[in-house]
């Protein structure tokens, strides 16, 4: 076995919730975060030398090297890695496009190398990365807390038909976070009470329960996410952002009315797709070549 096929998953946050702030400035965070079905395609195979070539430019934070070269210097593996990433995940965009390909690489090597890592190592591993690779590693629902080390895999939920709109500008993570005011932090997600309208499939009470706290700095520092916000709104849909945007996601129970939709926004904007969540334990879909 020389090469691995994986193929690593987007996800979205159904809730986002800052409920304080550690002394040495990291947000404390609990969020309620799904896999969706588009994917970055991720393949890796042992060579002379390391090196990683994408189809997109990645703002030069190349997440999915660093991973390799974590666990290489780790477990003192010989000789290189390519990866090569073909993007589907927009960059910057709150979906966690960057974290699912650096997640799909430690499950690769860890295969490739036989390494016998277990999920749980391989989580705190990849925290050293980022605080989105914990869950990007478990995949599935699960309920996310602290600076994103603490991960909750849930029950599967029902699936949903979703549209994702970007408007075509990266976002940075850390100029939103900046923008929030933890002063500002006054709602919260009412956690309960979402994930019993999502085992419901009530969509309103779903867009009721949910809180993002990173919505209002986002809008703020790229207003043209709150325009399409109220753009989506006038359809009669409950859009809501995901992470610190500015990718916007509309779950529906009906797929045709998303699609109408689609037809109208992608006169509009540039990135509009149309998927649905994933359900816990599809997550990367190793293939063997």
């Amino acid at each position: 076995m020389d090469q691995l096929t994986l193929y690593a998953p987007a996800k979205i946050n159904w809730s986002l919730d800052i409920c304080g702030r550690r002394a040495d400035g990291y947000h404390l965070l609990r969020s309620l975060i799904q896999n969706i079905d588009l994917t970055d395609k991720v393949v890796i195979s042992q060579s002379d030398r390391d090196s990683c070539i994408c189809d997109q430019p990645i703002n030069g934070n190349n997440i999915a090297l660093k991973a390799w070269h974590l666990l290489k210097q780790r477990f003192r593996l010989s000789g290189g890695l390519k990866i090569s990433i073909t993007k589907r995940i927009p960059v910057a965009a709150g979906l966690g496009g960057g974290s699912a390909d650096a997640a799909a690489v430690l499950h690769g090597v860890n295969e490739l190398f036989a390494l016998g890592i277990n999920t749980e190592q391989l989580q705190r591993i990849g925290l050293e990365l980022g605080a989105d690779l914990p869950f990007c590693v478990a995949g599935g629902l699960a309920l996310v807390e602290g600076i994103g080390e603490k991960v909750q895999v849930l029950d599967p939920i029902p699936s949903y038909h979703m549209l994702l709109i970007n408007i075509g500008r990266p976002l940075s993570t850390a100029a939103v976070f900046n923008r929030f005011n933890i002063t500002d932090a006054g709602t919260h997600t009412d956690l309960p009470t979402l994930l019993q309208a999502l085992i419901n499939g009530d969509i309103n009470a779903v867009a009721a329960a949910r809180h993002n706290a990173l919505e209002c700095p986002a809008c703020l520092l790229e207003p043209t996410i709150c325009s399409l916000i109220q753009r989506i709104r006038a359809l009669g849909l409950s859009p809501m952002m995901s992470g610190s945007g500015p990718t916007v996601f509309v779950p529906s129970n009906d797929r045709e009315r998303l699609e109408a939709a689609l037809k109208q926004l992608a006169i509009e904007y540039p990135f509009v797709t149309l998927t649905a969540t994933r359900l816990q334990g599809t997550t990367f879909g190793v293939v063997n070549k």
